[in-house]
This record gives C-alpha cells, sequence and structure tokens, in this order.
C-alpha cells in the first residue's frame, strides 16, 4: 500500500510541475497584455481631458471663425444632419458588431468587419467638422446645462474613440472590454445628438 502511495505521488509530481509551469507562462503573458489595455485606457484619458482643457478656454477667451455651411440654412442644421447621419451610421456598427459576435449565426464575418471598420471610419471623420464648429462657438452664448453636457460628450467621444481603437489593435483584448468599449461610444454619440440634434429638430423643426 505504502510503495502504491508512493508511486502514486511520484507520478503525480510532474503534472504538477508542468502546470506550475503552465500557469507561470500565462501570468508572464498576461503582464505585457495587462500594461498595454492600461496604457491604452489611459491614452484614451488624457485625449478626452486634453480637449476639456481646450474647451475651457475657448469658453474663457471665444475665437469665433467664419460661417462654412454648404448645402444647408446655417451652421446649426449642418451640425445637426451630420450628428444625426452618425447616428445611423452607430447604430449600424450595433448591428455589425454583433454579427461579427455571432449572434445572427450566419456567415459572412468578413463582410460584417469589413463593414464595421469603415461605418466606423466614415462616422467618427462627420464628427470632424462639428467638433470644430461647437468648439469655436464655446463662449459666444452662456453655457446652460445642455451646452455643459454636450461639451463633456464631445470631450468624451475622441478619448472613447482613441482607447477603443487602441483596444481593437490588442491581440489579446478581452471580448467583453471590447463590447464595453463599443456601446460606450455608442452612447456617448447618441448623448451628443440628443443634446443638439435632437433639441434643434423639436425646437425649430426638421430642415435642411
Amino acid at each position: 500500500m505504502a510503495d502504491q502511495r508512493s508511486r502514486t505521488m511520484t507520478a503525480r509530481q510532474p503534472d504538477e510541475a508542468a502546470s506550475a509551469n503552465q500557469n507561470a507562462v500565462r501570468e508572464e503573458r498576461r503582464g505585457p497584455v495587462r500594461l498595454r489595455l492600461t496604457a491604452a485606457l489611459a491614452l484614451g484619458a488624457l485625449v478626452a481631458e486634453t480637449i476639456g482643457v481646450l474647451e475651457r478656454y475657448m469658453v474663457a477667451t471665444p475665437h469665433p471663425v467664419p460661417d462654412y455651411h454648404p448645402f444647408f440654412s446655417d451652421p446649426f442644421y449642418m451640425k445637426a444632419w451630420l450628428a444625426s447621419a452618425t447616428v445611423v451610421l452607430a447604430c449600424g456598427q450595433l448591428v455589425t458588431a454583433a454579427g461579427m459576435f455571432g449572434l445572427f449565426h450566419l456567415s459572412g464575418s468578413r463582410f460584417y468587419n469589413f463593414m464595421h471598420r469603415w461605418s466606423g471610419r466614415i462616422a467618427m471623420a462627420l464628427t470632424l467638422p462639428v467638433a470644430f464648429n461647437c468648439l469655436f462657438d464655446l463662449g459666444l452664448n452662456a453655457p446652460d446645462t445642455r451646452i455643459l453636457i454636450h461639451a463633456t460628450l464631445g470631450a468624451l467621444i475622441y478619448g472613447v474613440f482613441t482607447a477603443k481603437v487602441l483596444l481593437v489593435r490588442q491581440a489579446r483584448t478581452p471580448g467583453w472590454l471590447l463590447a464595453l468599449a463599443g456601446s460606450a461610444l455608442f452612447i456617448v454619440i447618441l448623448g451628443l445628438w440628443l443634446t443638439s440634434a435632437y433639441w434643434l429638430f423639436a425646437l425649430y423643426g426638421v430642415h435642411l
């Protein structure tokens, strides 16, 4: 009986050593991954904070720029329609992301990847003229609650976007973290639309 126990313990020792080695290797791999993920989130926060500082500067010292609103009656409606197009594309991002995660149980992952990537690029490109105009409009009017919320979300959108892009490019980013970053970006875009385009359309009507 003692010999059998001894042989059993001897057989277990290599297995335990191999398991310990595997755990050590996993921990070594997780270290750089965690560092890169933390760096991505920190850089996103830095971008948001930088834009926030710039917004506070523009409120204190306004810098009006000439109005530029081709095809639209005024800059406000230009921003409203560009923001609305961004929301539509953001909704498409949700659909294509669901397809990428296999929620539709359909083939065509390359199609979802392509559409998700390019709809996101176009959506963020549409925000640039809106952000430029909004930034230089700060300080021209007394800020109320809506404007303050809108300005805060305007700083967050590029910070969240930066973090999301960096997380996507990391090979070992957890799927739940990517979904969380994408959801956060969608919520910020929706909040920007509600505090700008929706407010304008509800108050002055829908037209170009």
